[in-house]
């Protein structure tokens, strides 16, 4: 005797596809998300990395500054102001403004402060509150900044009367 048990297999093609679905979902939100999340690194990092080149520019601005005139361009610049530079077309001349010409690339914000130098008795930068510190008239620290988005990027560097202009 032979006794056959029918199985149905109508239920189980419509679980499996139901089972494929959520996995192929659950994979392209995974990929979905993991791309948003590599977009925004990026575009974080490329913000960062062009506040980079416009802090270099100040010191470079800086330096044109004092290669042109010491006299006339840095040494009569207050102390812990904060200034802008900006770059005439007219004339390819760099200035520091006390006034901010606007955002670069609607975006950042570009500052100089120039800041005095003391040195001790051994002719070593020191702070201006050590004993014996004198003030060096030849060489200011640069501070250039740039701020974006809550974010704030600082690079320093001296510069000295090396053209003695």
């Amino acid at each position: 005797m032979n006794i056959r048990r029918k199985t149905s297999a109508m239920g189980f093609g419509l679980i499996e596809i139901v089972v494929a679905v959520s996995i192929i979902s659950i994979t392209l939100y995974a990929l979905i998300a993991t791309t948003h999340a590599a977009f925004k690194i990026v575009s974080k990092n490329s913000a960062r990395i062009q506040a980079e080149f416009l802090a270099e520019e100040a010191i470079e601005a800086v330096r044109s500054l004092r290669d042109t005139s010491w006299s006339e361009n840095i040494s009569t610049r207050t102390s812990e102001f904060l200034y802008y530079p900006k770059f005439s077309t007219v004339t390819n001349v760099w200035t520091l403004e006390s006034l901010s010409p606007g955002l670069i690339d609607n975006m950042f914000t570009q500052i100089v402060i120039l800041s005095d130098v003391y040195r001790d008795a051994n002719a070593d930068i020191t702070a201006p509150a050590t004993p014996g510190a004198s003030l060096d008239d030849g060489t200011k620290l640069v501070k250039a900044r740039v701020t974006w988005n809550d974010e704030l990027l600082e690079i320093s560097t001296y510069i000295t009367n090396v053209f003695d202009n």
